[in-house]
């Protein structure tokens, strides 16, 4: 895991936790205010993820 950061146009920076893979495809795990990256079980979600379970909740 690399965390990363990214500056918007407007000046807004937006940090995110890359994790690098094998794989063409990609997945992109966003959390809804007010709940926090860790709230929303990352590891776990991560890990169906790099089994080819692409789920949305």
């Amino acid at each position: 895991m690399e965390p990363v950061v990214f500056k918007t146009s407007d000046n807004v920076l937006i940090a995110a936790d890359y994790y690098s893979g094998t794989s063409t495809k990609g997945a992109i795990l966003l959390h809804m205010m007010p709940t926090t990256k860790s709230s929303s079980q990352p590891t776990i979600i991560l890990a169906q993820v790099q089994k080819g379970r692409y789920y949305s909740t």
